[in-house]
């Protein structure tokens, strides 16, 4: 339950200010009763936590939902857009049957308690999937849900690259392949910056 309240921390007040960073890259505790801030007279920074969940949460607070509920509502709802283009990427792979197992056997593996605890892997399977799943229909769509995939998670690599290099290897225009090259891993290297 840790990281929840980050997410949800930066959604309600931003980012730490890099300024404020000691030479440890902690900040201080203006008070307790700021997320890591008990019994200590600093904490870690927030600065490491990927951006997309924290803004989406944020956007759901400004409609007036509470950032807690919200960050559940968007790992919930990921989980089940994850599910289904999981089963339809083993569809496409295999058949129907293929399709229910592959969601069947990743809805049960025990981690997945964290996909609908207010953390953002269900987000970024989603958009992993997603960007996988374009791929074949639409290239630079791909491109995107990668790029977006890359504000969540640094293990966006391993969907940027194969979009990338496929761009490169599947018959495409080379404005869409340039297009491809410059879009996928515009998230990340924006995060990382």
């Amino acid at each position: 339950t840790w990281d929840p309240r980050w997410y949800q921390a930066i959604a309600a007040h931003g980012y730490d200010d890099a300024a404020d960073l000691s030479p440890q890259l902690r900040v201080l505790c203006p008070d307790h009763t700021q997320v890591g801030c008990a019994r200590t007279p600093d904490r870690h920074s927030n600065l490491a936590f990927f951006p997309l969940f924290p803004a989406a949460i944020r956007m759901l607070s400004s409609a007036g939902i509470e950032p807690l509920f919200g960050a559940l509502v968007l790992a919930t709802t990921a989980s089940l857009v994850a599910s289904a283009l999981i089963a339809l990427i083993a569809r496409d792979v295999f058949d129907e049957r293929a399709g229910v197992i592959a969601v069947a056997l990743w809805g049960a593996m025990p981690v997945n308690v964290a996909l609908s605890s207010g953390r953002p892997e269900s987000l970024f399977v989603a958009l992993a999937a997603g960007s996988l799943w374009l791929l074949a229909r639409h290239p630079v769509w791909a491109a995107v849900l990668a790029a977006l995939a890359g504000l969540t998670r640094f293990q966006a690599i391993a969907v940027i690259v194969p979009v990338m290099v496929a761009a490169w290897v599947r018959p495409n225009r080379l404005t869409t392949r340039l297009a491809v090259t410059a879009i996928a891993p515009l998230g990340l290297l924006a995060f990382l910056g």
